[in-house]
């Protein structure tokens, strides 16, 4: 592997090896590529306040090419400063040196500056951001969107065809990505009621909001109410709707990934609560190498980025003319976190776990799918 402009990580750091990136077991890799050498650039904000996770996303991408042994890569990193224009520019002078893969930029203001120059060069990117609405065809969002995740966490919920389900969700972008993922995922007959609320909202006053909507319907076993908050709103919501009989033995209390990082322990309504996830004991595994060759902790989002590189790596050996196809297989990728896929439209499809919330924590209920269904879903 070479690198251009940033000193690369020592060689000789203890790392495990790993198979991120590559297809699953049993899946043809293509036709090798007749010329191996692949010229990679990587757009992150290697300046300004966004400096330290630029700097700790590249290391990620390091590590992936040591890990997996690349030396057919050469990486160009280029300073993105999170800044569109200057995003703009950079992408531009990678075309020029001939990057054949982007990996990054990482936020959506950036990446949306990137995709049309790339998508008119055919130069596919794999970004670091999870909104969707800059992908486009070979310009993929890798970041965990709230699709997937309402889609696994509902598909483990729902086992009978008359469940009804709720959803409590924040005024926001992210609140408006989980409510369309929840409609698009529930027929309208199994709606129990659809909530949303903003900062000044009063958790009583949501909770009640809920009740009266639902007419009291909510409260029949089998039922569940999937509540898209974090920290203190989604505690105090919670405590809310049990007080209202809303009760969590009977009405499962669903979530996402932003549970995890909300500190749970100690509300009895959400004792026995289910969310959607990525593997959190293969991130423990990847922390502990990262920190074993860097010295600091790393964010999830190194991870995926640990994954565009893999990637990067086994693409190298692919013949130029199938590249695509080959970035596009239905098998997907075995990825650091899980596996995930290269959709038509952009999106990364995910396989997630499901986590139940107990009196001490979190404990793994049910491990994602070993494979994905033999087409793309959506």
């Amino acid at each position: 592997m070479q690198v251009a402009g940033i000193p690369a990580a020592s060689e000789d750091s203890s790392t495990t090896s790993t198979d991120a990136g590559a297809p699953p077991q049993g899946v043809a890799p293509g036709p090798i590529a007749r010329d191996a050498a692949l010229r990679v650039g990587v757009l992150l904000p290697l300046s300004g306040a966004y400096a330290a996770t630029g700097r700790e996303l590249f290391q990620a991408v390091e590590m992936a090419l040591f890990e997996v042994d690349a030396e057919r890569v050469e990486l160009l990193p280029r300073d993105t400063a999170s800044d569109a224009e200057t995003a703009r520019t950079a992408f531009l002078e990678l075309a020029a040196e001939g990057a054949s893969l982007v990996i990054g930029p990482l936020f959506a203001w950036t990446t949306g500056a990137v995709v049309p120059e790339a998508v008119d060069r055919g130069i596919p990117v794999l970004a670091l951001s999870n909104d969707i609405s800059v992908a486009d065809r070979e310009a993929w969002m890798l970041g965990v969107h709230p699709r997937g995740e309402v889609h696994r966490i509902l598909g483990h919920a729902i086992e009978e065809p008359g469940q009804r389900v709720g959803l409590i969700v924040p005024e926001s972008d992210y609140g408006d990505a989980v409510a369309e993922a929840y409609q698009l995922a529930v027929p309208p007959r199994n709606r129990s009621g659809l909530i949303r609320y903003n900062d000044d909202s009063e958790p009583s006053d949501v909770a009640q909001q809920f009740v009266d909507t639902v007419r009291g319907s909510a409260s029949r076993p089998g039922d569940a109410i999937l509540i898209a908050a974090r920290g203190n709103a989604l505690r105090a919501i919670a405590a809310e709707l049990a007080y209202r009989d809303v009760a969590p033995d009977q009405v499962r209390y669903l979530g996402l990934s932003s549970w995890r990082t909300s500190d749970l322990q100690g509300e009895p309504a959400l004792e026995g609560g289910r969310f959607a996830d990525l593997s959190e004991e293969a991130f423990r595994q990847f922390a502990e190498r990262f920190r074993r060759i860097y010295g600091t902790s790393p964010s999830r989002t190194a991870a995926l980025a640990y994954d565009a590189s893999a990637v990067a790596a086994n693409l190298a050996g692919i013949d130029p003319d199938t590249r695509i196809a080959w970035l596009q297989t239905p098998q997907g990728f075995r990825g650091l976190l899980g596996a995930f896929r290269l959709l038509t439209d952009g999106a990364v499809e995910r396989s997630l776990d499901v986590y139940e919330v107990r009196r001490d924590g979190y404990s793994l209920l049910e491990r994602a799918p070993a494979r994905f269904a033999p087409t793309p879903q959506g």
